[in-house]
This record gives structure tokens, C-alpha cells and sequence, in this order.
């Protein structure tokens, strides 16, 4: 199974740390997508450091530490395209100037042995970068991608889960207008549950304006191809501002879900403040129920530059125990027309 990763002792979970702005909206695709969509707003008129900055409440230390060199300069939206607990591949979108009129090239793909150190390598396949999958059997594997235009989240299908195929089916109708419209759908993270089932965990606006994460699922039957929707607002009451976006969670070798969320205040928004704390939870039932673990990691932590807001964080499981979070932090940055410029940077468990 390529998403579950292994190797990783429960002891050594519980002894080391006890699956731009405002890019809950959007985890990727719409109907003929590229593989990270653009989803940083342009800046507002008015510029980062005025009067009216203010920053979101810190309450804490955080339980990870951040890497003393960056991982991307000029990049932004990290996704893990593979890792066996040892080495690991990212994609991202590159936010170079060069690329103002190539955005066939703002897709690039970096490979490491440790995590930390990374080098730009060249996409083999003629698809274009996507999570791993989930292995449903022997011969099965399938991937979910949200397809507004076609009426939700669809599935693809691969028998070595190399090469996938579209299944032409909607595993999971959410209307939107497009693939940044979260009032229904949002950015999502999923996984196999210990029965054969598919977990999906899935940003959503509610009523009130907030955002909150729900839990759908696809029973072993199915065979990930048909999910209902189980409950709504999964972290409610967790956190004093209820803005849980960007889910994104692992599956531990003793079956602990480890979930990540990037938390906002009512603040203003980066640049005007300096916004985005990552949070953990776990759970030991595969995502029925999430108990709180702690701030992660939060802008405050950035010390590499002055950092506006932590955005999209993805969390990766080595096989020596540690736990290392890939976030897009928004810093300043004089020489750039909006004040400010993406980075991707890394940190570890403590």
C-alpha cells in the first residue's frame, strides 16, 4: 500500500511528538487541470508592515522546529508525490517571475534521500503529478481527484499503482462552480481504514462562514467507489477560531491517523497580518473520532525571514521516527511588486 507508511513504531509517535492565503479553498482539479492549481489571490492595495497589520494570537510553543535552510525559494503548494519512509518526492508550483509567461513550467517536481536536501528532477510520466493512490487489493489501486465541472470527486483507477485510468464515475457529488469553490468541497486527504473502507477528510464552508472539515466514506464493498457522507465539522470546539483548513493526514504503522490542519484567526489576512498555525490530531479509530495533540508549528517559528502566514502544510513519516512537516510560508521580500514571495520550508518533530 503506497500512502500507508511504515516502519514507524507507535512508541517512537508517542515518545517524539507525544495523513497562499486562504488556500483552504482548493486542493487541485478541475475538469482538465494542471496538477497544482494557482490559489494565492494578488495582493491587496494595501501593503504588508502598514498601520493595520496585526497577527493572529500565538499561545505556545510549538512541538516542531523549523529546518535552517529552505526547501524552495520562489515556490509554494507542496504535494507528496511518493515516499517509502526514507526518501521522498514533492511537486510544487513554482513562483518565479521567469515563469510569468510559461505556466507549463510552474509545475516542478524535487527529489531527496533525507528530507531535507533536494535536488530538481525531470516528471517520467506523461500524467501530471498526483498523490499516491490507495491499494483496495492485490491488483487495485485508486486515486480521487474533485471535478466540478463533471459533478464532484471522480476516480481513477491503476493495477500496479503507477499508471491510472479513469473510471468515469463520481465517487462523491459536491457542486461547485469551480475547483476554488469550497462551500461544498474544499481541499481533501484520504486513506484505507483497517476493514478495506476509504476515509475521505474534505475542507467545507458552512453556513456561519467557517471552515470545517467533514468525514466521508466509501464502505470495503464499494471498493472506493461510492462515498457517503458521515459527518460534518469533525474538529468542532477544538480550537477557539473555527477555521480548519487544509487537512492533510497519514496512516502510522499501528493504524494512529496523524492529521494536520492550518488554523486562521479573524485577523487580517496576509499580508495585512501575519495568520497560519499548524495543529495535530490523532486518532485511533480511523477517523471517526480525533483527539487534539497540539500546535505544531506556527509563522512565528519562521526565522529564516519575516513570514506573513504559513499555507497548504503536508506531513511525511520517516522510517527513524521522525515526523517532518512541508509548509509554503509567505515572506517579505523588497524586490518583489507585491512585498512579498512564497518559500516552501520544512520542519521536524522535536
Amino acid at each position: 500500500m503506497k500512502y500507508l507508511l511504515w516502519g514507524i513504531p507507535a512508541l517512537i509517535l508517542a515518545g517524539i511528538i507525544g495523513i497562499g492565503l486562504g488556500t483552504w479553498y482548493a486542493n487541485s482539479q478541475a475538469d482538465e487541470p494542471a496538477a497544482i492549481e494557482t490559489k494565492i489571490p494578488p495582493a491587496p492595495e494595501v501593503e504588508p508592515g502598514s498601520s493595520e497589520e496585526t497577527a493572529q494570537e500565538v499561545d505556545g510553543e510549538s512541538l516542531f522546529k523549523v529546518h535552517d535552510e529552505i526547501v524552495v525559494d520562489w515556490g509554494s503548494n507542496p504535494m507528496v508525490i511518493d515516499t517509502d519512509g526514507e526518501s521522498l518526492t514533492l511537486a510544487y508550483e513554482s513562483r518565479s517571475t521567469q515563469l510569468k509567461f510559461a505556466p507549463q513550467d510552474k509545475v516542478k517536481l524535487i527529489y531527496s534521500e533525507d528530507g531535507v536536501t533536494f535536488e530538481e528532477i525531470e516528471n517520467e510520466s506523461t500524467e501530471p503529478p498526483r498523490p499516491p493512490g490507495v491499494q483496495i487489493r492485490e491488483d487495485l489501486w485508486r486515486r480521487y481527484t474533485f471535478q466540478p465541472g463533471s459533478g464532484g470527486v471522480m476516480s481513477s483507477s491503476s493495477i500496479d499503482g503507477e499508471t491510472y485510468v479513469d473510471d468515469g464515475v463520481i465517487v462523491f457529488e459536491a457542486h461547485a462552480e469551480d475547483a476554488s469553490d469550497a462551500r461544498e468541497f474544499g481541499v481533501y486527504t484520504y486513506f484505507m481504514d483497517d476493514q478495506g473502507g476509504v476515509v475521505m477528510l474534505f475542507n467545507k464552508t458552512d453556513e456561519a462562514g467557517d471552515i470545517v472539515v467533514d468525514r466521508a466514506y466509501a464502505e470495503p464493498e464499494s471498493e472506493g467507489l461510492a462515498f457517503t457522507l458521515m459527518e460534518e465539522d469533525i474538529l468542532a470546539g477544538t480550537l477557539e477560531h473555527a477555521i480548519y483548513a487544509d487537512p492533510n493526514a497519514i496512516v502510522m504503522n499501528d493504524g494512529t491517523i496523524f492529521l494536520i490542519i492550518m488554523n486562521q484567526s479573524e485577523a487580517p489576512k496576509p499580508p495585512l497580518g501575519k495568520q497560519g498555525i499548524i495543529h495535530g490530531y490523532t486518532s485511533d479509530n480511523y477517523g471517526e473520532t480525533f483527539e487534539y495533540y497540539g500546535q505544531l508549528l506556527s509563522y512565528e517559528d519562521v526565522h529564516l525571514m519575516e513570514t506573513f502566514s504559513l499555507n497548504d502544510p503536508k506531513i511525511v513519516a520517516f522510517n527513524d521516527g521522525t515526523l517532518r512537516l512541508y509548509v509554503a510560508a509567505m515572506n517579505a521580500e523588497e524586490t518583489s511588486e507585491t512585498g512579498y514571495k512564497w518559500t516552501i520550508v520544512t520542519a521536524e518533530s522535536q
